[in-house]
């Protein structure tokens, strides 16, 4: 047919490269550009891209992670979805096939702004912890300009100042937990700034009996619980 012969340099000649069932890819993050590119390629190699990070999404590109917790970013941490660079679509692109996803995965911290400033008298292991963080795409900032600071508890000074600022305050352990696990995984629970020093008081059972020999014994007694972590 001459009519369908005139449109073939507008089919998607390759369209075939995306598995079937693969799901739709969404991007976030990225310079208009960069995105209008990967949207195109994407649907130029059969897959369907998708604005929002909707059920039918399979696929996450993007150039940083993100802290925020309604971000794409974490959204996609929470299902499990893969979390690439743009350099993936590039790749697949160029073999005309889909290639490992492993070497386009985002690093765990990459273009996360972080102040370090508190560890620069640590221990050897901490500038270790420091130097493996931007190693993982962390650009180190000043705290006026960072997203989050490292701080080793709550009495170090630069812990009130990100209180006074509104700023993310985090652990050393939250690095050693992203880098753990390849991904910025929020910082909430343990992985929360502490008090060391802090003891709780906890009431186990009832009052507690009247001084005696027995007292030991009794079922009803008073703990302190070490809350540090």
């Amino acid at each position: 047919d001459r009519n369908v012969m005139s449109q073939v340099h507008a089919l998607p000649l390759f369209d075939f490269i995306f598995r079937a069932g693969g799901g739709a890819v969404c991007c976030s993050g990225l310079q208009q550009a960069v995105r209008m590119r990967c949207a195109s390629l994407a649907k130029y190699m059969g897959a369907k891209f998708s604005e929002d990070l909707g059920p039918d999404v399979g696929l996450l590109v993007t150039s940083r992670v993100s802290l925020h917790p309604e971000s794409k970013y974490q959204a996609a941490l929470q299902r499990r979805i893969p979390i690439v660079r743009p350099s993936y679509l590039e790749a697949m692109w160029e073999a005309k096939v889909e290639v490992r996803l492993e070497p386009h995965m985002l690093p765990a911290l990459c273009g996360l702004a972080i102040c370090f400033s508190s560890l620069k008298a640590g221990t050897e292991e901490l500038n270790r912890l420091q130097a493996r963080a931007l190693a993982a795409g962390a650009v180190a900032e000043p705290l006026d300009r960072a997203e989050v600071v490292i701080v080793k508890d709550v009495f170090a000074p630069l812990y009130n100042d990100a209180q006074r600022i509104g700023l993310l305050a985090a652990p050393p352990l939250w690095i050693a937990r992203c880098l753990e696990l390849g991904n910025c995984v929020p910082v909430a629970g343990e992985l929360e700034v502490q008090n060391p020093r802090s003891l709780q008081l906890k009431l186990v059972g009832g009052p507690s009996p009247a001084p005696g020999p027995t007292s030991a014994s009794a079922s009803s007694s008073v703990a302190l619980v070490d809350a540090a972590a």
